[in-house]
């Protein structure tokens, strides 16, 4: 009998343990190093007071996670969640995003299912180039 309660002890610690294992519960986008490089040139990043001075066309608002989700992730950076934005605006159509902010959050998250977590926000737009407009 002792054996069987040490057996059930053991797989609530390994599912607990192993909560991790599933990963993120919200979609986030791996980006790696040379794709962020070459999405952060398609797809600025401007400031509210900025973009007033810009035509451009709104398209929607793109938001992120960077997810410490088990032992072996790398911390979450705003940096990796600013470029999941940027390829999530590109695959709307734009060529910048306006306002970022983000936030963090330290402790599980079961909502999201991470550790630790950075999640930004911001507006996805397409500036109009000046020699497109003639």
């Amino acid at each position: 009998m002792k054996k069987l309660h040490i057996d059930r002890t053991f797989a609530v610690f390994a599912a607990l343990l192993c909560s991790g294992c599933v990963g993120p519960l919200v979609p986030v986008i791996s980006v790696d190093a040379e794709t962020a490089r070459a999405v952060s040139k398609q797809v600025r990043i401007v400031s509210m007071n900025e973009l007033e001075s810009l035509p451009f066309e709104r398209i929607g608002p793109v938001d992120a996670l960077s997810c410490k989700n088990q032992l072996t992730d790398p911390a979450p950076t705003r940096e990796d969640a600013v470029s999941q934005m940027q390829v999530r605006a590109q695959n709307l159509g734009a060529n910048a995003i306006a306002g970022v902010t983000c936030g963090t959050k330290q402790g599980t998250d079961l909502s999201t299912n991470c550790w630790s977590s950075i999640t930004c926000s911001a507006l996805a737009v397409h500036v109009v180039d000046k020699k497109d407009q003639r």
